[in-house]
């Protein structure tokens, strides 16, 4: 599209500086000369920016983080307050583990566009990553501005951080939003302390209601007992019985990943893949600064996204089982 109208603009020149030739105006024709060659510096400033961002996006794919940031050097010379490529420092600082300069490049990002969601996103990250929590539910409150869907995750960060009163007022306006949090049963027993909340369904219709402990689960409740039977069906590949305690558990221990591990395991055992990734992809955000654990779920989600011919995200959890 820019290169058309350049074009439009360039033929235009040339016929007018015809015009003002005809009428003998060289002074016309010297400003539609110097006009024309203003265009098209202008025209190479930008193929030269999207020839060097496309070439690091390129770099980034095959995670050589340092030349694409060599190369996103070269277009902020070119653009420096063009937001893609602050967006994209961020980035690839951000998983060379320099965090310093990715903040810097977030701040300098959000300072020309303050409420982009996907710079504010990388910021929270960044900030989990540095575990400095109290930042990081500063930038989530603003992406639950911005999307209610947001809820979930400023809750589980309430939940890291044993923020009582905010979780409460936040159960309070997902209460009164009506808006659907996974698992939202465990944080309402967690920070209310007296009851648990069944969830009826999807559109969280929810009902308050003390919940006796009649679960038919036929193992032991202790934890640990718990992971060593179900690890063992894992092994034995005896998928039907590890998807049914799975489920059990779950309903006993709604905040603990490693059980959605075991049920993501089971549903892709059985091939039922579609489920699996929905499991898996609830699981993984209750892992916290636990390598192995997310090497697991990213592991079996490679297996799920495989099932249902989704290569994008295959690609995406391998890469990310390499880097650990």
């Amino acid at each position: 599209m820019l290169r058309k109208i350049v074009h439009i603009i360039i033929l235009f020149s040339v016929s007018l500086q015809i015009s003002y030739a005809q009428d003998d105006s060289e002074e016309e024709v010297a400003k539609a000369k110097a006009f024309t060659d203003e265009v098209l510096l202008e025209e190479k400033r930008a193929l030269n920016f999207e020839k060097f961002f496309i070439e690091s996006i390129q770099q980034r794919s095959i995670e050589n983080y340092d030349k694409a940031l060599e190369l996103l050097i070269a277009c902020k010379a070119i653009f420096p307050d063009n937001v893609a490529m602050l967006f994209q420092m961020a980035k690839n600082n951000f998983d060379l583990k320099q965090f310093i300069e990715a903040h810097h490049f977030c701040d300098k990002a959000l300072e020309i566009e303050p409420d982009n969601f996907w710079v504010l996103e990388l910021s929270r990250e960044i900030y989990l990553k540095e575990q400095n929590y109290s930042e990081a539910i500063q930038v989530q409150k603003l992406l639950y501005k911005q999307k209610e869907s947001e809820a979930g995750n400023l809750l589980r960060l309430y939940y890291y951080t044993k923020d009582i009163k905010g979780g409460k007022d936040l159960l309070k306006e997902i209460d009164k939003k009506n808006i659907y949090v996974t698992v939202i049963g465990f944080y309402q027993k967690y920070f209310n302390k007296t009851q648990e909340v069944i969830i009826q369904k999807q559109g969280n219709n929810l009902r308050s209601d003390k919940k006796e402990n009649t679960s038919s689960l036929s193992i032991n409740k202790d934890f640990t007992n718990l992971i060593e039977k179900l690890e063992k069906q894992l092994i034995e590949k005896q998928y039907k019985s590890l998807l049914k305690d799975s489920e059990e558990a779950l309903s006993i221990y709604p905040a603990q990943a490693i059980v959605y591990l075991y049920k993501g395991s089971a549903l892709n055992g059985l091939l039922n893949y579609k489920d699996a990734v929905e499991v898996l992809e609830t699981g993984i955000d209750f892992v916290f600064d636990d390598p192995k654990l997310s090497k697991k779920f990213y592991n079996a989600l490679i297996i799920a996204y495989k099932g249902i011919n989704n290569t994008n995200k295959t690609n995406y959890y391998k890469q990310l089982v390499q880097k650990l």
